[in-house]
């Protein structure tokens, strides 16, 4: 009788050892390897000696549960793209990576950072979305040269105030998580440009306006229940600046005590209180549903709770 098994598992090895002999010819020749799609759960050690030169490893949709400890011999890679894969821990090792510029390690199974990432100086872009993270370790803080900063489709509660201290992060995305608030440091930053933080559990965005004036994205936080007055007249006069966003601030409100569902903007000129709601007058027609405000925002804007109006100076001192 024939063992057929015996057959398919020598046909496997086969293939296994030629799939290893072609990625040690690669990392022998090239500066950037297209690894993706190839069922790996595991790279093969025999690459290690052989890829000083290599600049970028692409290895997404793949089947990696864990990186090597000896991935930092690849000493030389600015760029590491690990999409897609399966991986629950980082090895502390990739601390020593230190010319890596882009790290994606998205779509994966991480619940913890290690705190070696912080030793990443030269990042630039950092792509953690679609895992399991609830928390950041504090030695991030350390990515000064930090530009983008992907965190959408985790389970955070909260960002870290040292976010906002990071000198050069210009886009932050934290879509799809438990966020509550956003830190007040944030709004000091000036290098912030985008800030996106959709589908969360926002009750309020910070009071004060933010330094570098952003797009802010925050649709579908179904709790928020006002917006101050800085951070309104910076939303509106974004729309002012992009024509192709249209003329919406925000979508998707539908909590049962809260009236704004979307705002329309058109030429806001000066501020008025509307039913205790901070909102814009406008020249031309103003379509909108009212939304709630805290009395406490009300007072620190010296603004009796039963107000009708605004005057234009209080406008420009509130923007």
């Amino acid at each position: 009788m024939i063992d057929t098994d015996h057959y398919v598992n020598r046909s496997d090895m086969s293939t296994s050892l030629d799939l290893t002999a072609d990625m040690v010819n690669e990392a022998r020749e090239k500066l950037v390897l297209h690894w993706n799609y190839r069922g790996l759960s595991e790279i093969p050690e025999a690459v290690r000696h052989v890829g000083a030169q290599v600049q970028e490893i692409y290895l997404k949709w793949n089947e990696l549960k864990s990186l090597p400890i000896w991935l930092a011999d690849f000493a030389s890679v600015t760029n590491l793209y690990l999409y897609g894969n399966k991986i629950e821990r980082l090895p502390d090792t990739l601390g020593l990576m230190t010319k890596l510029t882009v790290l994606d390690l998205s779509a994966n199974r991480l619940e913890e950072l290690p705190d070696c990432l912080g030793s990443l100086e030269a990042l630039r872009s950092l792509l953690l979305n679609q895992n399991y993270i609830a928390s950041l370790p504090t030695s991030m803080s350390k990515l000064r040269n930090l530009e983008y900063l992907c965190l959408s489709g985790n389970q955070l509660v909260v960002l870290p105030e040292w976010l906002g201290s990071l000198p050069n992060l210009a886009e932050l995305f934290a879509d799809n998580n438990n966020l509550r608030e956003i830190p007040n440091r944030l709004t000091l930053s000036t290098s912030l440009d985008t800030l996106s933080v959709c589908s969360n559990k926002l009750s309020h965005l910070p009071l004060n306006g933010f330094a570098s004036s952003p797009q802010i994205r925050f649709d579908s936080n179904s709790r928020l229940n006002y917006l101050s007055l800085p951070v309104f007249c910076q939303l509106v006069s974004k729309l002012r600046q992009s024509p192709s966003q249209g003329n919406t601030i925000a979508y998707g409100y539908a909590k049962k005590n809260l009236l704004i569902k979307t705002i329309f903007v058109r030429n806001p000129t000066n501020a008025s209180v509307i039913n205790n709601a901070v909102m814009e007058n406008f020249h031309e027609e103003i379509e909108y549903d009212l939304f709630e405000m805290k009395r406490s925002l009300l007072r620190a804007y010296q603004m009796p709770p039963d107000a009708a109006n605004v005057g234009p100076q209080l406008a420009r001192e509130a923007a």
